[in-house]
């Protein structure tokens, strides 16, 4: 099993673990029989596929994730009024979306709201540092199965020997545990207005969601009693999990069953009915994410910071400038005229046909990695015309390439190989909560590494070595 160098120097930048189990590997080589993970094929489907390897991240690799991703998602979250003072005409304008979709968007929104929302920041740790490549800011996620894979993962006889073995002590906190207790956070405003000292949330999901949770409803359920009982003992309260036709408004409160409702998180990619909406516009009910969903989660947001931390506006600080430079990659808007391009004068339209093999396209708003274009990937000729479509929509943006450090993992029936690798930040409110890693075989050119594209899913433990 040969370890290059740029490997070695990836997985010990992340943990020195990471190295021990490499040891570990090559005195059992049975660790490159996938046969030997079974256990983790339970869950396979075609979104989820589990790596067999494991990966672990340091003390302080954590706190510098930690800190990119804290930092840029609030910085993102300032962008409505620090830069637009929340014009929504403005607004209109650079994002590309009618003004009454942008004032639907905003309606309703607080700084206390902002302070509440729901993000997963995608990450590429690179030879050029950690650069983040876009935030989704929703409800929904992923990553709700992460506690369970975890549990597997500890469980299988080959990884339990190496952490034994190693002497490793395993410092992940539950996902799902600090996503309701940061919903408890959330509504404590509102139980404070009541006599009744109980707190429901209610998580809501689309019936064909609702329809296939299994026995995840009723584990959210009872470890939302379990964290009451143990964080606030003077509290008592249910999380219920409905979709939306089940809620009812009385007086600007919101019900389910009877029971207020003291904050709400949805998984309706931000769309709200009416009467819930207008509750939420009575401050009656805090909502993660709801309506601003979208406009959080344009891509244009990371084309914004790029741009104003090269240019000499005052609308950020000097060591909030230095934080864009550090963790998010030279980006723009796609529209015609000039900018700036490494401290040198460039006009757009004539930079990114020229310049197509260190470039990314990708529209403002999109998932699962569609329609992202690596021009190294794409004919001269195609990338010339989709820089035309880009050019006349006006709701694209560009990015320089990154590409992913290499990390070894198991491949194929009995093996292993260099992978490339994308991170997920799980950031709630200002509150990190931890991460996840794709990973796909490196080739020799870049790709896009996504679950939709076939990347699998590493388990990330935080260790203190």
């Amino acid at each position: 099993m040969e370890i290059t160098k740029d490997i070695k120097d990836t997985m010990s930048a992340l943990s020195e673990v990471n190295l021990d189990f490499l040891a570990f590997v090559e005195k059992n080589p049975g660790c490159l029989n996938r046969a030997n993970f079974s256990d983790l094929e339970e869950l396979r489907n075609r979104f989820h596929l589990l790596q067999p390897w494991p990966t672990f991240l340091s003390r302080e690799r954590k706190a510098m994730f930690e800190e990119a991703g804290v930092k840029l998602f609030n910085l993102i979250k300032s962008i409505p009024e620090r830069l637009f003072q929340n014009n929504t005409l403005e607004m209109s304008a650079y994002y590309a979306l009618p003004v009454n979709v942008l004032k639907l968007q905003m309606e309703g929104v607080t700084k206390e709201h902002l302070d509440n929302l729901l993000a997963r920041g995608d990450f590429i740790f690179s030879p050029s540092g950690l650069k983040c490549m876009e935030y989704n800011i929703a409800g929904n996620l992923g990553g709700h199965r992460l506690p369970l894979w975890e549990s597997l993962y500890l469980k299988n006889p080959l990884v339990f020997r190496f952490l034994k073995e190693y002497s490793i002590t395993i410092k992940n906190r539950n996902l799902l545990e600090q996503y309701l207790a940061h919903c408890i956070r959330v509504a404590q405003p509102m139980v404070s207005r009541s006599d009744v000292g109980e707190v429901n949330i209610a998580l809501v999901l689309m019936k064909d969601i609702l329809e296939n949770l299994g026995p995840m409803s009723g584990y959210l359920e009872q470890l939302y009693r379990e964290l009451l009982r143990r964080e606030y003992p003077s509290l008592s309260g249910d999380l219920f999990l409905c979709d939306f036709p089940h809620l009812d408004v009385v007086d600007d409160w919101v019900y389910y069953k009877g029971r207020k409702i003291h904050a709400l998180t949805e998984w309706y990619a931000g769309v709200l009915p009416p009467h819930i909406m207008k509750a939420f516009k009575a401050g009656n009910i805090p909502i993660m994410n709801g309506p601003i969903t979208c406009l959080m989660s344009s891509k244009l947001n990371l084309a914004l910071l790029s741009e104003h931390a090269d240019a000499d506006s005052g609308f950020f600080s000097p060591g909030e400038k230095e934080i864009i430079r550090e963790y998010v990659p030279w980006s723009r808007k796609i529209v015609p005229g000039e900018t700036t391009y490494r401290h040198e004068r460039i006009r757009l339209e004539d930079f990114i046909p020229a310049n197509k093999n260190t470039l990314v396209m990708k529209p403002s708003l999109g998932y699962g990695g569609d329609n992202v274009y690596l021009g190294i990937n794409v004919p001269q000729d195609e990338w010339e015309k989709q820089v035309e479509i880009a050019l006349s929509t006006k709701s694209w943006l560009v990015q320089e390439l990154v590409e992913s450090s290499p990390a070894l993992y198991q491949q194929g029936e009995n093996g292993c190989a260099p992978y490339d690798q994308t991170w997920g930040f799980f950031i709630f409110g200002s509150h990190y909560a931890g991460t996840f890693l794709r990973v796909m075989p490196k080739k020799d050119v870049p790709r896009i590494i996504n679950t939709h594209q076939g990347a699998q899913i590493s388990i990330v433990f935080d260790v203190d070595k």
